[in-house]
């Protein structure tokens, strides 16, 4: 009862008038033959390593074809043989592509919200390998200013301090001692102000230190424009 009879079976397909489904692949010998044109006494007919019931009713692909999507790559070995390998790559690409540039956007706004200010380009006291930046954020009802120093010399730098003011909104200036930093080291200190909200005015500044040799340097910092 598997649609065929059975002289066709015995004496011209050669599948079993007995069995329905002559290659056990659950599909029967009557639907392999009229239906799908795949072959009864082989359960696998393109033989891409995908039997004939998995290639038509779970993965969808041609069990008539090795390699249904044309990508090169059996449909037994690909993870997904309906479609070509390069569709998802693009779409990974694209998605890594839109990605990146959301990152750089939001590390742009960040950047942009917390960095302040840096140490002047043509200050005497910057050495070749030093830098300064400071940033800044709202914390407990005071603006905390975030210094740090860079030390990419191949000298310490001695008694490190540093000092920071915002005339326009307040006469109080504030001084950190940081001590040694290191040849190839970073430091970093904090320095808070109680500064009304909204209130604007000017962040000046300078880092003070001594070099191997003794000489006092100063190295002075961008004047810039803060919202408290």
């Amino acid at each position: 009862a598997d649609g065929l009879d059975d002289y066709f079976e015995e004496f011209e397909l050669g599948t079993e008038p007995n069995n329905n489904d002559t290659d056990s692949d659950g599909i029967s010998d009557g639907q392999e033959y009229l239906v799908y044109g795949t072959d009864p006494l082989d359960k696998d007919t393109d033989h891409d390593g995908l039997d004939d019931y998995t290639e038509i009713f779970i993965v969808h692909s041609d069990p008539l074809n090795p390699d249904t999507d044309g990508d090169l790559i059996p449909d037994g070995m690909d993870f997904q043989p309906t479609v070509h390998w390069i569709f998802p790559l693009a779409g990974i690409l694209l998605l890594a592509f839109v990605g990146a540039i959301g990152f750089r956007r939001l590390r742009q706004e960040i950047t942009t919200k917390e960095y302040v200010t840096e140490a002047e380009p043509a200050s005497p006291g910057l050495e070749p390998g030093m830098s300064v930046a400071v940033e800044y954020k709202i914390r407990e009802g005071k603006v905390i200013f975030g210094v740090v120093v860079r030390n990419g010399s191949k000298d310490p730098m001695q008694n490190v301090q540093v000092t920071l003011g915002v005339p326009d909104l307040t006469d109080t200036i504030k001084s950190e001692n940081i001590g040694m930093i290191e040849a190839g080291s970073v430091s970093v200190v904090e320095i808070d102000f109680d500064l009304q909200p909204g209130a604007e005015g000017e962040l000046v500044g300078m880092l003070e230190y001594d070099n191997v040799e003794g000489e006092h340097k100063t190295v002075n910092l961008k004047p810039v424009r803060i919202v408290a």
